[in-house]
């Protein structure tokens, strides 16, 4: 909700111009920007200023769900799909936002722990590889 805010911010404090002119950026993002915009009285701000207030008060976005999706799925993804499953036709799709990202374990699909050695406390010498809750001696 802090980003979101900070986007909405973005047209007074211009965060995205700013952050290649490194002095201007730094007199601009100081520690008490968030409570400046908090206390904004300025229209442009209130939007910010609310989203702000509401973290303070705990009234944070809920998360309906998650989902694993494929590569292809993520491209064709909108948020009137998922409105398209309400049943009460309550949801819109401006009542969602979705955070597509990608997980992997740092090693592109490979399971990490594929490539670590592990030692057992009874064999402290023998390294061993695990897969799937299984030991295998190198």
């Amino acid at each position: 909700m802090v980003a979101e805010a900070l986007i909405k911010a973005n047209p007074v404090y211009k965060f995205d111009e700013a952050i290649f002119q490194p002095e201007r950026y730094i007199n601009l993002v100081r520690d008490d920007l968030i409570q400046v915009i908090k206390r904004s009285k300025s229209p442009q701000l209130q939007e910010s200023a609310e989203l702000l207030k509401r973290i303070d008060v705990r009234d944070l976005y809920q998360m309906a769900g998650e989902a694993l999706i494929t590569k292809e799925q993520k491209s064709k993804l909108s948020a009137e799909d998922i409105a398209s499953f309400d049943s009460n036709g309550k949801l819109k799709a401006s009542d969602l936002i979705l955070n597509p990202f990608r997980i992997d374990w740092g090693n592109g699909e490979q399971y990490p722990l594929d490539n670590m050695l592990f030692f057992e406390s009874e064999r402290p010498e023998v390294a061993c590889k695990m897969h799937t809750n299984k030991f295998e001696t190198n």
